[in-house]
């Protein structure tokens, strides 16, 4: 299916798992991953939006935006429906030394957003 379709399905979807993954340029550390549950729905204007269930009448959203050509989609066998999201989360200028004689491309830190229909196996129970 289209990345469209996959995102239609998850917005009929009860609960739908949001991951975060940040990657550091060089592998300067671990990737850090963080894990929502909640809804995906899509607004008037087009965009997705993903609302977390926090409890007690507490709501943590994230504006996703509306799809763009980089964004992916698959179905793995036992993962249900996945949709990748790539997000340059910081990006650096080119660092140039006092005199211009050097410059050094610093690659951006990237963040990878993931919805699916599965929880990742190390966060279930």
């Amino acid at each position: 299916m289209a990345v469209a379709d996959d995102l239609r399905s998850l917005a009929t979807e009860d609960v739908v798992y949001l991951t975060k993954q940040i990657g550091f340029p060089y592998g300067a550390a671990q990737p850090q991953l963080e894990v929502f549950k909640g809804r995906l729905r899509q607004t008037a204007q087009g965009e997705w939006v993903f609302t977390s269930f926090t409890g007690q009448s507490g709501v943590v959203g994230l504006i996703l935006g509306p799809a763009q050509g980089d964004w992916s989609s698959s179905q793995p066998p036992g993962q249900g429906i996945e949709v990748l999201i790539p997000v340059v989360a910081v990006h650096f200028p080119p660092l140039a030394s006092d005199d211009g004689t050097v410059t050094i491309n610093v690659p951006p830190i990237r963040q990878w957003i993931t919805l699916t229909t599965v929880i990742p196996s190390d966060f279930a129970e």
